[in-house]
């Protein structure tokens, strides 16, 4: 083995530093043998690597103890950010681009339990409200919700569990796909001898890391389909091979009589054409048409696996998330109403939870129970709802009819802050000219509303309607500002310069 070692470093150029090198060894080794064979490699360490890259290099049973470097890893990166500093749409950002991406390595070798996702899970949602994770804090909005699709409703933050078995599935696609790659061929020699992934048994004495592999099956089989191109491998009732609206299905017989088994059976060899008089012999004339319908190679290439889910046919962990999460409740309110204004994202956040009705207002927090005054504290007349706060207030009232859109004063407010949304966006649609300058404005309106409101509250500062609209303006306008320097294409000189 030494002297295949030193073959491969001469043929690859690559050295191996022993001094920062380990041997595994099975419980069945003894003392001798393993002092012997570290003398032959010239292995000076005496602690075992216990992780590579922050993850377990020998695993027999997944515990805490396992990830905890991981961990450790997301408390210390968490520790650099003060929370209380950024808005809750930036720590979202900090969250989606940097928390939620610490453990993809190993999410991507290992199954991760419970017991790792949830501390995790807690120092996301403790970051995204603010607070330590050892104090309370009030989440207005479900974890659950937030990490749901925008379109949903949500915010699009990842789900550790099923992010997991997206990364995983891509180890299990590669398998599928015959990649050519070393780990691929030494597990197909060692666990898929004439058998195959998608039905194979786990087994005890397979290692944790195929074991975890084979989990992650669930998620390839919402997509799985097949590229026809001699059939001979596809069976056609227990493949799914046949494109229709419901997914890649396979078709039921409609004549006992003639029954193929193969989709080769279909297939003219000499013609490459399908034999149209056996399949509208076997199956309805609207699975029939499904059938004719679908290409056929004019050589007899092997039928090959693919992602249905995707334009080019591969796997990716993004389109295989989007399969595990595919079945959830569409949702009433047209969230894009929202996600697609051009607005400062902490005012998107903000629209979103008033959608939601979940603004930490005086009488939602005397509703759950907290020692607050739930009246108006610019009225002093009525609770501080959402109703009453942006559309039924006096002084909400007077802010409306003082903006270029005191159209707004006549939108109802029926039921939910979203049916007063899509109730105020079809009034500005028919009745003003610039839609997105009403839109955007009008949402700003909002915030600022919002905000006046808490510096009556908590810095004890006077405001009135005349003040939030002139902030609301300016804000509005520098933001057009900041986003047309965004826009703006650089000049030659610049170019010139950043190259």
């Amino acid at each position: 083995m030494v002297e295949a070692l030193k073959l491969f470093c001469q043929a690859s150029g690559h050295q191996i530093n022993f001094e920062k090198s380990d041997l595994l060894f099975s419980t069945h080794a003894t003392r001798d043998f393993k002092q012997n064979s570290r003398t032959i490699f010239d292995i000076k360490r005496q602690q075992p690597i216990s992780n590579y890259l922050g993850s377990p290099t020998c695993l027999s049973r997944v515990t805490s103890k396992s990830f905890n470097p991981l961990l450790l890893r997301l408390q210390n990166r968490l520790r650099l950010w003060k929370a209380s500093t950024l808005s809750q749409a930036g720590r979202l950002t900090l969250i989606n681009a940097v928390c939620s991406a610490i453990p993809n390595h190993q999410m991507g070798v290992f199954k991760l339990p419970e017991v790792i996702t949830h501390p995790i899970d807690v120092h996301r949602r403790a970051f995204f409200w603010g607070h330590e994770v050892n104090t309370r804090k009030v989440h207005s909005v479900n974890w659950e919700v937030i990490e749901k699709p925008k379109l949903y409703g949500g915010l699009r933050v990842r789900n550790l569990q099923h992010t997991n078995l997206a990364l995983l599935a891509k180890k299990g696609w590669e398998v599928i796909a015959s990649n050519r790659s070393l780990w691929i061929d030494i597990v197909k020699a060692k666990y898929l001898r004439n058998q195959d992934f998608l039905t194979m048994c786990p087994k005890p004495l397979n290692s944790r890391v195929w074991r975890d592999i084979l989990k992650a099956r669930t998620v390839l089989t919402k997509g799985l389909g097949w590229e026809i191109g001699n059939g001979s491998d596809i069976n056609l009732f227990t493949e799914r091979w046949i494109p229709s609206k419901e997914g890649i299905t396979a078709p039921i017989y409609s004549n006992p009589t003639v029954k193929p088994i193969f989709v080769s059976d279909l297939i003219d060899s000499n013609t490459r054409k399908w034999r149209s008089n056996t399949i509208y012999h076997c199956w309805p004339e609207d699975i029939a048409k499904q059938i004719i319908s679908i290409p056929l190679s004019h050589t007899e290439k092997p039928d090959r696996r693919v992602w249905t889910r995707t334009i080019n046919g591969k796997y990716t962990v993004k389109s295989g998330y989007q399969a595990i999460i595919v079945n959830q409740n569409p949702a009433l309110f047209d969230w894009r109403i929202i996600w697609k204004l051009r607005c400062p994202p902490r005012v998107k956040v903000f629209m979103w939870k008033l959608a939601l009705d979940a603004l930490n207002s005086s009488s939602n927090l005397f509703n759950i129970g907290l020692n607050f005054n739930p009246d108006c504290v610019f009225c002093k007349s009525y609770p501080d709802t959402s109703q009453h706060l942006f559309k039924e207030c006096p002084f909400t009232q007077t802010i409306w009819r003082l903006s270029p859109i005191p159209q707004i004063v006549n939108a109802p407010f029926n039921d939910t802050p979203q049916r007063w949304i899509s109730k105020t966006q079809q009034l500005l649609r028919n009745q003003h000219r610039d839609i997105p300058f009403a839109m955007e404005l009008s949402v700003i309106i909002c915030w600022n509303i919002w905000k006046s409101r808490n510096e009556m509250i908590f810095e004890q500062k006077r405001v009135t309607p005349q003040g939030t609209i002139k902030a609301s303006l300016v804000f509005w306008r520098s933001t057009k500002d900041a986003q047309s320097l965004l826009l703006k294409p650089k000049s030659p000189k610049q170019l010139h310069h950043l190259c």
